[in-house]
């Protein structure tokens, strides 16, 4: 990819929220790598200062480290306040989180929060920064971070993966929505991944799924490619590719819905999940 013509199309600056781990950090050191300066938004003030300084270190960025909870339903004000005198260009919506298990066995406030972070605050983030764009630039990009959980109906995932569908609809049908104005929008639908959400749980064992986990340096360069390209989804992985069109053209919905079921339950310890009546 050009790094110069993505500078010119999307800086100086751009946004990472979920910046400290996992697929947002991956996304942070390589903008910084391409020369952007970077905001870099999660919950920890440490955590962001570490990543901060490494960056800044490594590639001489300048940086701008924000701690905020984005499943508060107020925290879109404060953020755009605390951005408003920089050139930002593009905007990685990255922040997310799961909670495994049975719908019911999961307490609903904890649900609420999760349906706040993994699909509110992406609406959040694409209405109030994509008005912005349309206001004060004439290219720009939203990136959001979904999941291959929302191409089907996912068991003892359903709050999770219900709300990565939403989002996954949303960057879609903005991508249509913003045709012609400079801005792009892509979404990025990663299938498993290395990362510290997938390697280091105590709930489930994700490493029983058939599918290796990727390492976040290809997903995120393919999601990099792809708004430059403002390629409206983008699936990473010919494993991954391979099983969403096997859900859209070989399987039905309930098909599917079974498949995963079968594997998400020999994942899952007796204590996630709901026991059938006798």
């Amino acid at each position: 990819m050009n790094k110069t013509a993505f500078l010119s199309r999307f800086g100086p600056w751009a946004m990472v929220t979920g910046a400290t781990s996992g697929i947002g950090r991956e996304f942070a050191d390589q903008l910084a790598d391409m020369g952007m300066n970077l905001v870099l938004v999660s919950r920890c003030q440490d955590a962001l200062d570490g990543v901060a300084a490494s960056l800044s270190k490594r590639s001489g960025i300048q940086t701008r480290t924000i701690a905020l909870d984005l499943s508060d339903p107020g925290f879109l004000a404060p953020l755009k306040t605390a951005i408003a005198d920089i050139d930002l260009g593009l905007i990685v919506s990255n922040a997310g989180a799961d909670h495994m298990g049975a719908l019911l066995r999961i307490p609903l406030p904890d649900l609420q929060a999760m349906q706040r972070l993994n699909a509110a605050s992406h609406l959040d983030m694409a209405h109030g920064f994509g008005t912005l764009f349309m206001e004060k630039r004439k290219t720009a990009g939203l990136i959001f971070v979904s999941s291959t959980a929302s191409l089907q109906a996912t068991p003892l995932l359903a709050n999770y993966a219900g709300a990565k569908a939403y989002v996954m609809n949303l960057g879609a049908a903005l991508n249509s929505e913003l045709q012609g104005t400079g801005i792009h929008s892509t979404v990025l639908v990663p299938g498993p991944t290395k990362t510290p959400a997938f390697t280091d749980r105590t709930d489930i064992d994700l490493k029983t799924m058939p599918m290796p986990p990727m390492k976040t340096r290809p997903v995120v360069r393919a999601a990099l490619q792809g708004v430059m390209q403002n390629k409206p989804i983008v699936i990473p992985g010919t494993l991954n590719r391979v099983m969403d069109w096997m859900g859209r053209r070989v399987l039905t919905r309930g098909m599917s819905a079974g498949m995963w079921g079968m594997l998400m339950n020999k994942a899952a310890p007796d204590t996630l999940k709901v026991k059938p009546r006798v």
